[in-house]
C-alpha cells in the first residue's frame, strides 16, 4: 500500500514538475573546501540558490526563510547541527560586526547571478544541471571547467613540489617573513603585528599570499598566527595576488630569494648579496 502510495506521489511531482525518474535520485555531493576564500564563495552562492529560484524576493526575505543556513547565521532560526559561528568567524570576532559583514558580502553576490565557477557535475536531466561537463583530468575537490581543473591540478603539482624542496631545505614562515619584511625594508615583528603603514600592510599582503601559494599554510593558521580573521586572510591573499601581478620585479626577486635560499641555505638572502 505505501509503494503504491510513494509511486502515485512520485508520478504526480514529475508530471507537475515535468521531471522525470525517481523522487531523489542522483548521488549527494560533497565537495572539499581546502581553501578559505573559495569557501566563502561557496557559501554565499549556495544561500543565494533561494534567491535564484525566486523562492524569496530579496534580503530581507531571505533572512528569515527557514529553509536555508542564511537564517540561521542571521540568528533568526537555531540550528545547533550548523557551523553557525565558524562561519561568522571569517567576518569578525564580534557577532554583531560579524553577521553584519557577512550580510552585506551576501548582498554584494546577487548581482552575480549564476556562476558556472562555482557548480560542477554532468547535466543529469531538466531543471538538474549541475553545471558545465568537465573534460580531460577530473578532481571533486575543484570546480569547473576542464580547462581550469587542469591548470589548477598543474599549478597544484607544481606548488607541492616546490614546497617540498623548501620543506627538504628546512625553509619555513619566518624566513619566507625575512625575506618579504627586507625586500619592503620592514621589520618581521612589523609585518607580524598590527601596523597599519602602507608599506607594512603591503608586505603583509605579499607575505600572506606567498605563505598561501609557496608554503601551503591555510587561512586558519595565517589568521593565528597574524592575529586576525580568516576573512582579513582571504583579502590580504587577494590584495597580495594583486601587487606581486602588478609589480613582476618585486614577484621576481622574491622567487630568486628563494631560490638561492634552496640551494645555498647557509648564505645570505639574495638581495644582501645583491646589495653587497
Amino acid at each position: 500500500m505505501m509503494r503504491r502510495l510513494l509511486t502515485g506521489y512520485a508520478v504526480v511531482f514529475n508530471l507537475r514538475h515535468q521531471r522525470s525518474g525517481h523522487l531523489f535520485q542522483n548521488r549527494y555531493k560533497s565537495l572539499m573546501c581546502e581553501e578559505d576564500s573559495y569557501l566563502l564563495e561557496l557559501v554565499r552562492y549556495i544561500h543565494l540558490n533561494c534567491v535564484r529560484a525566486r523562492l524569496v524576493r530579496d534580503i530581507e526575505e531571505l533572512d528569515r526563510y527557514r529553509w536555508s543556513g542564511h537564517s540561521v547565521l542571521m540568528g533568526k532560526q537555531d540550528r545547533s547541527w550548523q557551523a553557525r559561528e565558524e562561519v561568522l568567524s571569517y567576518f569578525g570576532r564580534r557577532e554583531g560586526i560579524a553577521r553584519a559583514r557577512y550580510r552585506q558580502y551576501v548582498l554584494d553576490g546577487i548581482p552575480l547571478g549564476r556562476r558556472e565557477d562555482l557548480t560542477a557535475g554532468d547535466r543529469k536531466g531538466k531543471g538538474e544541471g549541475l553545471g558545465r561537463i568537465t573534460e580531460g583530468r577530473g578532481d571533486s575537490r575543484i570546480l569547473g571547467s576542464g580547462e581550469f581543473v587542469e591548470k589548477m591540478l598543474a599549478e597544484e603539482e607544481k606548488v607541492v613540489e616546490k614546497r617540498g624542496v623548501l620543506k627538504r631545505k628546512g625553509i619555513g614562515v619566518e624566513d619566507l617573513i625575512n625575506l618579504v619584511g627586507k625586500r619592503y625594508g620592514v621589520t618581521g615583528e612589523e609585518i607580524t603585528g598590527a601596523s597599519q603603514r602602507w608599506v607594512v600592510s603591503t608586505a603583509r599582503s605579499v607575505f600572506c599570499c606567498m605563505a598561501a601559494k609557496e608554503l601551503g599554510w591555510t587561512g586558519r593558521e595565517l589568521s593565528r598566527l597574524l592575529n586576525v580573521t580568516p576573512a582579513a586572510i582571504h583579502y590580504a591573499v587577494a590584495r597580495g595576488e594583486r601587487i606581486l601581478t602588478d609589480n613582476k620585479e618585486v614577484e621576481e626577486g622574491l622567487n630568486k630569494d628563494l631560490i638561492y635560499l634552496t640551494t645555498s641555505p647557509s648564505a645570505p638572502p639574495y638581495f644582501d648579496r645583491v646589495q653587497a
